[in-house]
């Protein structure tokens, strides 16, 4: 593969806030486009630390064209649907 992976973290939580922090300052070859938790405020404030977007929806994370791949670090129970509906 060439070029950047561009990335979008569905669930920012503890886990997925790492896993964010971690796309954004350790991987020179991705990059953090956006991310979307349910919980609006926090999906603000780690956009901001992290300088990318905050989709305004699970949808609206999961149909934007400048995102590769998605990190899923949802709760575990909803695991399963989120990974039917990025696929």
């Amino acid at each position: 593969m060439s070029g950047t992976l561009r990335l979008g973290v569905l669930g920012v939580g503890a886990m997925g806030s790492r896993h964010g922090q971690n796309i954004a300052r350790n991987v020179p070859e991705a990059r953090l486009t956006a991310v979307f938790d349910a919980h609006v405020p926090t999906a603000e404030g780690i956009a901001r630390e992290l300088g990318c977007e905050v989709a305004p929806t699970l949808d609206g994370l999961l149909g934007r064209d400048d995102i590769d791949a998605v990190v899923i670090a949802t709760p575990p129970r909803f695991h399963a649907d989120h990974a039917v509906a990025a696929a």
